[in-house]
């Protein structure tokens, strides 16, 4: 593997509707590898529009941008007493050494949300 390398994988084959099984396991031996050999990857063949990925990088930009006590208003419920939710939302620097932000599957509806009462409706 040649150092300072990001390996790209077109992961085309796994999201098709008519899915070829020899190519999806291929893809994931080169995910697999990448894995092992570099710790991570990028990807292309997703099928999500340019200008879909550059406003939610806007999104998060802004986001990492507020002050920590904005971002720790949508923290689990271990830095944010106020939350209900126990695995999503805004994680801190210190949990692994970089901030994160997990929204979970953003398919979940407002209605859904209300409904299980222990998920945050996030509106991006």
């Amino acid at each position: 593997m040649i150092k300072n390398f990001i390996p790209t994988i077109n992961i085309s084959s796994i999201v098709k509707k008519n899915q070829d099984q020899k190519k999806i396991y291929l893809t994931i031996k080169k995910i697999e590898k990448a894995c092992i050999d570099v710790g991570f990857f990028q990807i292309i063949g997703h099928g999500i529009d340019q200008k879909q990925i550059k406003n939610i990088c806007k999104i998060g930009n802004k986001f990492f941008n507020l002050s920590n006590k904005s971002k720790k208003k949508l923290s689990p419920k271990k830095w944010n007493s106020l939350n209900k939710n126990v695995y999503r939302g805004y994680f801190p620097y210190d949990v692994n050494g970089k901030e994160g932000l997990d929204l979970g599957d953003l398919q979940v509806t407002k209605n859904y949300s209300n409904k299980i009462k222990n998920v945050k409706y996030f509106k991006i």
